[in-house]
């Protein structure tokens, strides 16, 4: 580092360092912590003064996180948690301590643990040779340790929760195991600081206390590591860009690192590189320095850090910075249409840089919910809900707040042939509620506290998840959703007459019967908005928004929650997260939420942007200087773009929005003034050409110009694949709460029950490639078969081919695969012999003759049974 450790020079510049005890995402309810130097790898104890607000029988409806460390990189399927305490979700029961290596899993359960309401307790946890858990000062639990806390798996902070159900008291971080009596007798007075304590948290967590330990010291201990945070990951273009480490030296002198920064494009190439170096005096405490990194223009850069200790070990470290176009000073109408769901500990940062407008209390943003507000009857709990409302009123987030799920007090148990139908329906949350009028004073209290901060209340998630569907989110009936409608209605009416209300979201993936028996009704009386889920596209939902608009047809249409995080193809992601909100916004949708904070947005371990968050930075700058949509763009060679928007500028001008899912494309524009932009928000070069000025289209285009633009000629330049997403690895509907029935692959159609009312059609893990296949199952009453449309052919010889296999049991099937000329309204089947039950690939060569409409499929055109289908391609041999 160029300058002394607390100043951070840049050019002729100079920054002072930030201040490291403050450097954390500011979050209402939690303490956050440096990990560096804090917790120890090899041993170490933490403790707490806990005072419980609700009885053991009042958990189980969600991950109730006491504390918690993320681990600094990937180490697995569902890792998401390297150090933990927590009382888990049912069907688990009881206090959970969980530590994790890069290749062990030790987790200590407390499954008998009934937490005492009204005074104190004392939990302790230790790690050594043990980890061992203490309540009240006697072991409750252990198990032996394979491996302590790697530090390099540490992420650079911790957290302790001080707010409901743990209304923490106190808490003591040491680096040193502490043992059985030192916890017994520390369970019968205050916790205070001694020579092994780092951290020592007092008065509700409000006062904190840190120290220079006798292990740090002893052991000369010192580090240098990032300190990521999504908020200073996510830089408007033109303010400065910096990286932050953070430093601890308990050595007897200064200390020097090395610190070389390679910084990539989205292409994976090199565009720059910054040495520096960093000294940190050896004082025992934490240190932030902000080393400067040479960006500027809007763009996705990947940022490969190599620090070097001064005994020359070196670490490396990947993450990412969005470099995001400023906004806009004159929005337009359509500033309001998008919305994000907003986590209560997560930044409001980066959604403030990319204008979003809106959010919606879900998932992570859950802080209505009945049982987290009311877990007994008439006591209210509102500290988390009104520090997030005051977060998102501050980042100019207009709140959606949903309302529903309640305590076990409130609720009639599920039978235990519901229960056994869905994880989430052992969950007393997914129970329906017993009594109206706790639901009606719950709703009143609600919505009145937060008056006009939360102008929109939602009504239950996907309520349609319920029987006979999966009773996932609701066990009851419609009329039961009707009921609570009603009240709802009512008590909104009585406590905030200028609210709105929301229907649940619907998801198209379950109980299709449900929003329709709803309609027939009446239950557009009871509320102002009809709402949907998007993962089924508009199309999931259309037949129920065609019941609505019939009854009630200026009814607001909103779609509140989507995200494309089971499509693992980066590059049609971006095009996907555009196309779906275009797709809505053309059939009329007045508002659009997407989800996903570390499923899409951001790496959940670094907490960097992906390139997503770029491309909807991009978009977002493209829509918000909008007024309104305005058609389909119509154009030579146009039936080739999946994307062909118009809408209207503030300004006067036009955006038209042009792409291809299939692979890239070209248009000939004739208006003389049109600019262009591709996905992340790069310009985009248009070359004159003899016939007017060529765009070269790698995805998709943002086009803007003064007048709609004249289009020439358009089409397809990459090679399009005759049969897309030939695996079946993309696909839409709610899988991650339905499960595989829930799915469909995209681009592929099916007939399961049009000719056999027992036959099945259903995505399987059982893949000869990749994740998923599709297994065709019938009965031996007609066909079952899927297919797929494909683009206009010409003349000549073609090969279809797929890999198959039987399933074991039952008489055999008979597979086939089959063509349909709709041009000439000609079938041709063919009949495939040798499948069994190991995968084979399977080929079939046709002459066909020119056409414009081709429909490819395999399935089962004969017998009853089962075949596994993956991989099914189509390819032009030779040309007639």
């Amino acid at each position: 580092m160029r300058g002394c450790w607390l100043l951070l020079l840049t050019g002729t510049a100079t920054l002072a360092a930030p201040d490291a005890a403050d450097y954390f995402t500011p979050t209402a309810g939690l303490l956050r912590w440096h990990t560096t130097g804090v917790l120890r790898p090899d041993q170490g104890s933490l403790e707490f003064v806990l005072q419980f607000d609700r009885p053991r029988q009042e958990f189980g409806n969600t991950w109730e996180f006491l504390f918690k460390v993320t681990p600094a990189r990937a180490i697995g399927s569902g890792a998401n948690t390297l150090m933990g305490i927590f009382i888990p979700p049912e069907p688990d029961r009881g206090l959970a301590v969980l530590l994790r290596s890069s290749r062990d899993y030790q987790r200590v359960d407390l499954p008998d643990f009934d937490p005492p309401v009204g005074r104190p307790l004392r939990l302790a946890v230790t790690w050594s040779d043990l980890l061992r858990v203490y309540l009240d000062g006697r072991l409750a639990g252990s198990t032996k340790l394979r491996g302590g806390v790697e530090e390099s798996l540490l992420s650079y902070d911790l957290s302790i929760e001080r707010f409901a159900p743990y209304h923490t008291q106190a808490a003591r971080i040491s680096t040193r195991a502490r043992s059985a009596d030192e916890l017994a007798a520390a369970a019968r007075g205050p916790l205070t600081l001694d020579a092994d304590t780092a951290l020592l948290a007092t008065d509700g967590l409000q006062r904190r206390q840190t120290q220079t330990t006798r292990w740090q010291r002893e052991s000369g201990y010192r580090a240098l590591r990032p300190a990521w945070r999504p908020e200073t990951q996510v830089v408007t273009a033109g303010q400065p860009v910096s990286y932050p480490l953070v430093g601890l030296n308990a050595g007897p002198a200064a200390a020097t690192w090395g610190v070389r920064f390679d910084i990539q494009n989205p292409a994976g190439q090199t565009i720059a590189t910054a040495p520096e170096r960093v000294t940190i005096p050896a004082d025992g405490g934490h240190h932030l320095v902000e080393l400067p990194l040479p960006l500027s223009r809007p763009n996705w850069y990947r940022v490969v850090a190599q620090v070097s200790s001064p005994t020359g070990e070196t670490a490396e470290y990947r993450s990412a910075i969005a470099v995001v176009p400023p906004l806009d000073p004159t929005p337009g109408a359509l500033a309001g249409y998008y919305g994000q769901h907003q986590d209560w500990d997560w930044s409001t940062v980066p959604w403030q840089q990319l204008g979003v407008a809106a959010t919606r209390c879900w998932a992570g943003g859950s802080v209505f919910l009945w049982h987290h507000v009311e877990p007994l009857p008439g006591q209210f709990q509102w500290d988390r809900a009104d520090a997030h409302v005051a977060a998102c009123q501050s980042a100019g987030l207009e709140v959606l707040g949903l309302l529903g799920y309640p305590s076990r007090w409130a609720a009639v148990e599920s039978p235990a042939e519901l229960q056994a139908q869905h994880i989430l329906a052992k969950r007393p949350e997914r129970w329906r509620p017993a009594d109206l009028a706790a639901w009606g004073r719950y709703v009143y209290e609600t919505v009145k506290r937060y008056g006009d901060r939360v102008p929109v209340w939602e009504i239950y998630n996907e309520v349609n998840f319920s029987p006979p569907g999966l009773p996932a989110t609701f066990s009851g009936t419609p009329e039961d959703y009707l009921a609570l409608l009603q009240t709802a209605w009512r008590e909104l009416r009585r406590a905030n007459p200028r609210a709105r209300l929301a229907i649940s979201g619907f998801s198209a993936d379950v109980n299709k019967a449900m929003p329709s028996r709803l309609l027939a009704l009446g239950a557009l009386e009871h509320c102002d908005i009809f709402n949907v889920h998007g993962y089924s596209g508009t199309a999931g939902a259309a037949s129920w928004v065609r019941e609505a608009r019939a009854q009630r047809p200026t009814i607001p249409l909103w779609q509140t929650e989507q995200m494309w995080h089971q499509v693992e193809d980066g590059s049609k992601r971006l095009y996907l997260n555009v196309a779906s909100c275009l797709d809505f916004l053309a059939a009329g949708y007045e508002r659009f939420y997407q989800m996903g904070t570390t499923e899409l947005w951001f790496d959940k371990y670094t907490r960097s942007p992906t390139p997503d968050l770029q491309g909807l930075a991009a978009w977002q700058q493209q829509l918000r200087a909008c007024d309104r949509y305005l058609t389909l763009e119509t154009f030579p060679g146009s039936a080739a773009f999946g994307l062909r928007h118009r809408l209207a500028r503030r300004d006067g001008r036009v955006l038209t929005v042009l792409g291809s899912e299939v692979g890239a494309s070209e248009v000939v524009v004739q208006n003389p003034d049109a600019t262009a932009w591709d996905v992340l928000g790069q310009p985009l070069p248009l070359t004159p050409g003899a016939a007017g000025r060529v765009l070269a289209i790698p995805q998709l285009a943002y086009l803007v110009s003064a007048q709609p633009l004249q289009l020439s000629a358009g089409r397809l330049t990459a090679a399009a694949p005759l049969l897309t997403n030939p695996s079946f690895e993309e696909t839409s509907g709610d899988i991650g709460m339905a499960g595989l029935a829930a799915g469909r692959a995209r681009d592929w159609l099916f007939r399961d029950k049009s000719y056999d009312p027992a036959g099945q059609v259903l995505l399987t893990h059982d893949a000869h490639h990749g994740k998923l296949a599709y297994a065709v199952t019938s009965s031996g009453a007609g066909r079952v078969y899927l297919f797929q449309y494909t683009k206009a052919h010409v003349a000549g010889r073609y090969r279809l081919t797929a890999w198959l296999k039987r399933t074991a049991g039952g008489p055999p099937a008979r597979p086939y695969f089959f063509t349909y000329d709709i041009a000439h309204e000609q079938v041709a089947n063919h009949a495939l012999e040798g499948v069994g039950g190991e995968w084979s690939q399977q080929t079939w060569e046709f002459d066909l003759p020119a056409t414009d409409k081709l429909a490819v499929g395999v399935g089962i055109e004969g017998g009853a049974g089962t075949v596994v289908v993956d991989e099914v391609e189509l390819e032009r041999l030779e040309l007639g």
